[in-house]
């Protein structure tokens, strides 16, 4: 994110690999983050690189008796297919990306096959390329003093790079080729240099971001370094009112919400980004005709929620959090915590979509019985997944009466309020186990607090709640009761992957 240094040979300019290390330590003095990736060419699948090769020859019309120069094609080619399989993805989302040299790619004749690095340049994906290199007459004398062959035609390669180069600034991108061949300091400086100015240019152009709820420090830093960002954290609508007027894009996750006072105010606004699934906290002002703001959201939580779902559930058969309480108070009660197994359960999935599927697949490696109940159930992707795990569909009351466990994991929206109802639980077994990872209004709370104390041995398990932060309610003290405060997403990786989004977002708006 920000800043990315994609390093070929695993060394940056010349001498030691600590090279790389000295220049991510160069910028980081200077506030500057960045993160790097090295590309070996055995990265690759050998059989996967020799039938590309095979193809390539065959294609072009080419021989491939001469040993060295199949070997010259299969190096090219490699270091193509390890660029497209690691590098592309990560030059989408990084404004700066760096490449070290890899002389070794010149020795490849350009009319028979183009160095794999100079065609994987042409791709104007970042808003700023630094390739530290060594000129090419320099490299010709250096490889010829060794006894190996240069490229036949140098000036056609620098030519073609001049192409390159006049491409990228047609769609205003930034391709700067830095000579490594000076102290290592002096060439430190000048990527120092270009890149500061290129962040500088980019800050200069972009309009105010509002960045509202959680973010990790290195996405914050990484974002204030190439926009004009302000930073609410805890939720307060007044002094969202007074930030939003002159804001261009707005993201933000729950308890955040858009309402119709903020729309209206927000005169400039261009985009919306939804950090997290669910829009109903966003007013629908939004899509009025005359303002034109798009809606991004961005869906990455689907596995968290259905391994939070999991522990939930394990928890509440195998009462874990008691039983380790109980031996944190020196209390010895092995016999009190007999448990239940997951394996043989019927596990019923109220809601078929990215969630609900995660959670099925999981559930089912647990020997588990998976019914389904989904208002869209006839369409294909849903199908193909309930036929791989052997699952079946039922109708509503049914699923209540035959599962042990009851996974609500359903969209929300009008019909979805209030599914769980009085009637609904008088459906459902004693002790069924209910997690609850939708909308907290999908449940009426009054009717769940009866159900619970009319059947002390079900639980209800919720990771959402009809207001957040929560208010006190009399659900919530009941014993067979347990709540987490909507950590359904809080992981690490997935706040990365979240967070990589929304900067490539960023990065197509403000390009």
């Amino acid at each position: 994110m920000g800043c990315f240094l994609i390093s070929l040979s695993g060394l940056f300019g010349s001498g030691k690999t600590t090279n790389i290390n000295f220049l991510l330590d160069h910028f980081k003095k200077n506030g500057i983050s960045a993160d790097t990736i090295t590309l070996y060419r055995n990265e690759v699948n050998q059989r996967k690189l020799m039938l590309a090769t095979a193809r390539y020859i065959k294609k072009n019309g080419l021989s491939d008796c001469m040993t060295d120069e199949y070997k010259m094609l299969m190096e090219a080619i490699g270091l193509k297919m390890a660029f497209e399989e690691y590098a592309v993805p990560v030059m989408e989302k990084n404004q700066v990306v760096m490449f070290d040299r890899y002389t070794d790619t010149y020795m490849i004749d350009f009319e028979k096959y183009p160095p794999a690095r100079d065609i994987l340049l042409s791709f104007p994906v970042c808003d700023i390329s630094i390739i530290l290199d060594i000129d090419y007459v320099t490299a010709a004398k250096r490889i010829e003093l060794r006894g190996r062959k240069m490229i036949d035609n140098i000036e056609l390669l620098q030519a073609k790079r001049v192409e390159y180069q006049n491409a990228r600034l047609k769609n205003n991108k930034k391709y700067y080729i830095i000579d490594s061949l000076r102290p290592m300091d002096e060439v430190y400086n000048e990527v120092l240099s270009v890149v500061k100015s290129g962040i500088e240019e980019k800050r200069k152009k972009s309009g105010k971001i509002l960045l509202l709820g959680y973010y990790s420090e290195r996405f914050l830093n990484a974002a204030a370094m190439f926009y004009r960002t302000v930073h609410l954290s805890e939720r307060d609508d007044k002094q969202v009112l007074s930030e939003i007027a002159d804001s261009e894009v707005i993201v933000f996750r729950s308890p955040f919400v858009l309402d119709d006072a903020m729309i209206n105010a927000a005169e400039k606004l261009r985009c919306i980004i939804r950090a997290g699934s669910g829009i109903e906290g966003i007013s629908p002002l939004y899509k009025q005709k005359d303002r034109e703001i798009q809606l991004k959201v961005i869906r990455r939580n689907h596995y968290p929620v259905a391994e939070l779902v999991i522990a939930v559930v394990l928890n509440a058969l195998r009462r874990i959090p008691e039983a380790i309480n109980s031996v944190k108070s020196l209390q010895w009660q092995k016999n009190d915590f007999v448990g239940h197994n997951l394996m043989g359960k019927t596990v019923g999935i109220i809601g078929f979509g990215a969630i609900g599927q995660r959670t099925a697949g999981l559930m089912s490696c647990f020997g588990t019985d998976i019914i389904v109940y989904d208002r869209s159930i006839e369409k294909q992707e849903k199908q193909k997944v309930l036929n791989n795990i052997g699952g079946r569909t039922l109708s509503l009351n049914e699923l209540a009466k035959q599962s042990d466990i009851i996974v609500l994991s359903v969209s929300y929206s009008d019909e979805a309020y209030g599914l769980v109802s009085e009637k609904l639980l008088s459906l459902m077994k004693s002790s069924a186990v209910i997690v609850n990872v939708s909308r907290g209004k999908v449940v009426c709370n009054k009717a769940m607090f009866s159900f619970l104390k009319k059947n002390p041995e079900a639980v209800y398990a919720t990771d959402v709640y009809s207001s957040e932060p929560i208010e006190n309610k009399p659900l919530y003290q009941l014993s067979n009761f347990m709540g987490t405060p909507h950590i359904g997403a809080q992981t690490h990786e997935t706040r990365c992957e979240i967070e990589d989004e929304i900067f490539a977002e960023l990065r197509k708006l403000q390009s």
